[in-house]
């Protein structure tokens, strides 16, 4: 069940989600916040999140939180979350933000998996 998904890149991204991986699970897709290029204006490039990124970066860990809390901390198969990520800087950083304890709920965070591809 997909909810709240439009556009061409959502279509392509079910597409290639449904077709690695038949059994039920939850796959929460979040994009990587704001860079320092984005910042300058440049496209492209391999800079680490601005401070307005690391913002997004801290709210997309809230929700995880809050999701994770409101199923008992554990996916429809009883696993924790898991963190992919790419391997350029803002990748890196935006997973190792989501992965940290967070101050507000440092026990949240226990567990989570960090793989990069």
């Amino acid at each position: 069940i997909v909810a709240n998904g439009q556009g061409h890149v959502h279509a392509l991204l079910v597409g290639l989600l449904h077709a690695v991986h038949l059994g039920p699970r939850q796959i929460w897709l979040l994009l990587a916040g704001e860079t320092v290029n984005d910042t300058r204006g440049v496209l492209g490039g391999d800079t680490q999140l601005s401070s307005a990124g690391k913002e997004y970066a801290a709210a997309g860990a809230e929700l995880i939180i809050q999701r994770e809390a409101a199923s008992a901390g554990t996916d429809s198969l009883g696993k924790r979350a898991m963190v992919l990520c790419g391997t350029l800087q803002r990748y890196s950083m935006m997973a190792s933000l989501l992965a940290a304890p967070n101050d507000a709920h440092p026990e949240k965070r226990q567990g989570l998996q960090l793989q990069r591809l």
